[in-house]
């Protein structure tokens, strides 16, 4: 196992903040990697991943001195959509075995690669062969949204629920994303959602006026040291939740026993008490207990917090349910989104195509 992946820069368990989509000079950023890190420290991050499109060696150009954890990623950047991908040690050999037909294509097609469906299928069975983490990238933000209509949705491992806010429509496009996530979840998947900046630019070239931060979203896991590798963990069991500010709870008590997000109560059949709460809220917003995507209960945040507790239902004959947090902004701003969590026997669906969901959100 690499040392860039199980290297540990606190060995403490609690919730690491950090940004797990951003570019560099190594495809369309302005800065170098070094710089982005060195960025990522000054914007408060615990932790950055470095996503080039369709180019792994970033990862060549750090400092291995420095002490801001770097997250190795890539964007797979195809002409019917985008997917990061997580889990390998930087600019390896497997790496470049694994990702083959993307990370050395020749640099005129780095951003129109164009990927038969058996030929995607292939890169998709690699790469699950590996144990990498896929998450798919701003779905439904045109002209990067995905539109392969036959990909099986259990190719991926994470969403990305709330892309830049900053950027165009994703005040209208990152609720949305919600919603097909939802969907997802309702068929059975159990899909991490996370956030990312896609940073580029400090003055992105779109409107020089507009300022992208690194830190907008910021995406919490909890993780059981600051590692790659425990970072990853904290991803696959969906110990997430994104935030543009607001710090979130969500959090059940059954027989005695204490649960959080991503957590599994199984069919429970003595009264339980589920909690959300946020507080750090500088907006006006509502916090909202979403059970099966559908919202259970609202309170106003006022003074910047507010909190919500429901008895959990039991029931005589076993019932799929998830619960999460969403804290939205008056004008149904996503401001922050927490991880399920699950009750009831788990749903094991079977393959669906993306194109399935069309219409749901």
């Amino acid at each position: 196992m690499s040392e860039s992946l199980t290297r540990v820069y606190n060995p403490s368990p609690g919730w690491y903040r950090g940004d797990f989509h951003a570019h560099t000079t190594c495809s369309d950023g302005s800065l170098t990697p070094l710089d982005v890190s060195r960025l990522g420290e000054e914007s408060g991050l615990d932790f950055l991943a470095i996503t080039d499109h369709n180019d792994i060696s970033a990862f060549d150009e750090l400092d291995p001195a420095h002490e801001r954890m770097v997250l190795p990623g890539v964007e797979v950047t195809l002409r019917d959509g985008h997917f990061n991908v997580f889990g390998f040690s930087g600019n390896s050999v497997e790496a470049r075995k694994i990702l083959r037909g993307i990370v050395d294509a020749p640099p005129e097609m780095k951003h129109s690669l164009t990927r038969e469906h058996a030929e995607l299928e292939a890169l998709m069975e690699r790469i699950a062969r590996a144990g990498y983490f896929v998450s798919l990238n701003h779905p439904l933000l045109k002209p990067w949204d995905w539109r392969d209509p036959l990909a099986d949705v259990s190719w991926f491992d994470g969403i990305e629920l709330v892309n830049d806010p900053t950027y165009g429509d994703n005040y209208r496009i990152n609720p949305a994303t919600c919603r097909l996530w939802s969907a997802w979840l309702n068929a059975g998947y159990r899909c991490t959602g996370l956030g990312g900046s896609d940073f580029h630019s400090a003055h992105p070239s779109d409107n020089p006026s507009r300022i992208a931060r690194l830190n907008l979203p910021l995406t919490y896991v909890y993780a059981e040291e600051l590692s790659c590798l425990a970072i990853l963990e904290g991803l696959r069991r969906g110990k997430v939740y994104i935030s543009l500010g607001p710090q979130v709870e969500l959090t059940a008590q059954v027989d005695g026993q204490a649960y959080g997000m991503g957590d599994d109560l199984g069919t429970i059949r003595s009264p339980g008490r589920l909690r959300a709460r946020v507080q750090g809220c500088t907006r006006k917003a509502q916090l909202i207990l979403v059970r099966n995507g559908h919202a259970l209960a609202s309170q106003e945040v006022t003074g910047g917090a507010a909190e919500l507790e429901i008895e959990l239902p039991t029931f005589d004959a076993p019932i799929q349910a998830w619960y999460r947090v969403d804290v939205l902004h008056a004008a149904h701003e996503v401001l922050a989104v927490s991880n399920p969590i699950f009750m009831g026997p788990r749903r094991h669906p079977p393959p669906s195509a993306y194109g399935s969901f069309a219409g749901k959100y």
